[in-house]
């Protein structure tokens, strides 16, 4: 049983290898296509890590907010966190689509199945983990260097949920939201603010837990 789950954790940590590769062999093999050229590795790196993620969930939904840890729960989680990967370890990727206003909500939006109001503006060097675990309002600065990340793990147990934000909230610069922190609507949180798992945030401050 260990060398399966060995198995299957190095083999969903090539998935951002795999990409990588595809993207670059197909740009080698359509190199006297103009049109192909731009269109297979577009392809490769935005769009298959999402139809990934959307068909493993709709297979093996993750619906609950504790797993433990290297259960079959855990590995589904392991496989849609590894095909996203390669946006953390490329960052210019998903910059390159906050460039132009509005596509990279609408790509999260569409392609991964996230909640995303209207007018968010995602500021340089936003991180984001899990794209599919998102709700966010209409009216959302998130500052610079903002990290979102809707799983922690401890040492028995995978705590997965959705990172909530409501109406007008300015995200602090440098922030870290953790799995199921809500931050209610009209409020700015400070810079370099740390949520732990289940926070709730109103007027700027951590007003209880939502466990």
């Amino acid at each position: 049983m260990k060398k399966l789950s060995r198995f299957l954790i190095l083999l969903f940590n090539y998935i951002p290898f795999f990409l990588s590769c595809g993207a670059i062999f197909s740009v080698w093999q359509f190199r006297n296509n103009l049109a192909l050229i731009f269109c297979v590795p577009i392809l490769i790196i935005y769009f298959i890590p999402p139809l990934i993620t959307r068909i493993v969930l709709l297979i093996h939904p993750l619906k609950q907010t504790e797993y433990e840890l290297f259960s079959t729960d855990y590995y589904v989680w392991w496989l849609i966190f590894c095909s996203q990967i390669i946006y953390l370890r490329f960052p210019v990727l998903e910059e390159i689509l906050r460039i132009i206003p509005g596509l990279y909500s609408f790509w999260l939006r569409v392609f991964w199945g996230a909640k995303i109001g209207k007018f968010t503006f995602w500021a340089p060097g936003t991180r984001i983990l899990e794209r599919n675990f998102l709700k966010i309002g209409d009216n959302v600065i998130f500052a610079a260097d903002t990290r979102i990340n809707a799983h922690v793990q401890t040492e028995s147990k995978l705590l997965l949920a959705p990172i909530t934000i409501e109406d007008n909230v300015i995200v602090g610069a440098y922030s870290l939201l953790t799995c199921g922190t809500v931050l209610k609507s009209h409020q700015a949180t400070k810079a370099f603010m740390i949520s732990p798992p289940f926070s709730v945030w109103e007027k700027g401050a951590r007003i209880r837990n939502v466990n």
